[in-house]
């Protein structure tokens, strides 16, 4: 092949790869509330809080990724931490993030002392994402990951009339929370 037929071969090459970027029209930003609200709102017996930065071993990246079917992409995960006055943990927040093709969700997933889900919070979504997000949170079907814990799949939630986009929101904010539950889990934060 002449110089020519390769730099034809390469331009349609890199043509045919547009579409898979085009594809995912990722819209920008909007914070639903911060990650400070989250923390505060649903830790309310806390009197102190601590930020704790988990380094993730590579035993600890393959036992998350057989777990959650996922692997985070950076090696450390910060938790947030809540204690009451008489220094007992009254509860631990981490932020996972869903990339989905409309863009990343982050989500806050706060676990109590027992290893289980006590609330989710959406923080993050994209402007195209908003509406179908803030009308699954309406629905009060992110209620249902309340009590999960990392033995369980909260993915598989009942839905009810929850159809269309804000349908898949709430498998969205499922993944997360089964995410933040698989990171507490295995990296337990001190």
């Amino acid at each position: 092949m002449n110089r020519t037929g390769w730099i034809a071969l390469i331009a349609a090459m890199l043509v045919s790869a547009v579409p898979t970027a085009i594809e995912a029209h990722i819209t920008p930003a909007v914070t639903l509330r911060t990650q400070a609200d989250v923390i505060r709102t649903f830790l309310p017996n806390a009197v102190k809080y601590k930020a704790t930065t988990v380094r993730i071993s590579k035993a600890q990246f393959a036992a998350i990724a057989s777990r959650a079917h996922y692997t985070p992409e950076s090696d450390a995960v910060k938790f947030y931490s809540g204690e009451d006055a008489s220094g007992h943990t009254v509860g631990t927040v981490v932020f996972p993030q869903v990339d989905t093709q409309h863009g990343p969700v982050e989500v806050g997933v706060v676990i109590d002392p027992a290893g289980k889900v006590e609330a989710v919070s959406v923080t993050r979504v994209t402007v195209e994402m908003k509406p179908w997000m803030m009308e699954a949170e309406r629905s009060g079907v992110f209620d249902q990951l309340k009590g999960t814990s990392a033995a369980d799949s909260p993915k598989e939630i009942a839905k009810g009339a929850l159809t269309g986009m804000p349908g898949y929101m709430a498998d969205v904010v499922a993944a997360a929370a089964f995410r933040g539950l698989q990171l507490f889990s295995t990296l337990r934060p001190a």
